[in-house]
């Protein structure tokens, strides 16, 4: 398996419709060299489930907590299961704006070479 050039880490908490929202702006993007990590800190199965629904539309490496660490350790935890080159942080309420976001982020790291850590925001 080769290192992808991103890690799309997602540290959940039982809210499956914005999961959704995050996971379908994925889906559409132009750019693919990608995995996707998500810890999931929910007390029941839904994100789970969601996640499984998801199997062949997305490479989705799923974490369950048990027991359920705080907010932080579970943000952490999603950083530690990372493989990429990069490491994009995005909360299950967050999503891409548009099908070009990744590449857009892929093409400005690469601009940036040597540079430790890229932040991106929206306006």
């Amino acid at each position: 398996m080769t290192q992808p050039f991103i890690s799309i880490c997602i540290p959940t908490y039982k809210n499956v419709d914005y999961l959704q929202r995050l996971l379908q702006s994925v889906i559409i993007q132009t750019f693919k060299d990608f995995e996707i990590v998500i810890t999931d800190n929910s007390p029941d199965n839904s994100v789970e489930q969601f996640v499984k629904e998801l199997g062949e539309q997305l490479s989705i490496r799923y974490y369950k907590n048990d027991p359920q660490p705080n907010m932080g350790e579970n943000f952490n935890r999603a950083l530690q299961k990372a493989n990429g080159k990069w490491i994009q942080i995005m909360h299950e309420d967050d999503w891409f704006e548009t099908a070009t976001s990744m590449p857009q982020f892929s093409d400005a790291v690469i601009q940036l070479y040597g540079c430790d850590f890229f932040c991106s925001t929206f306006d």
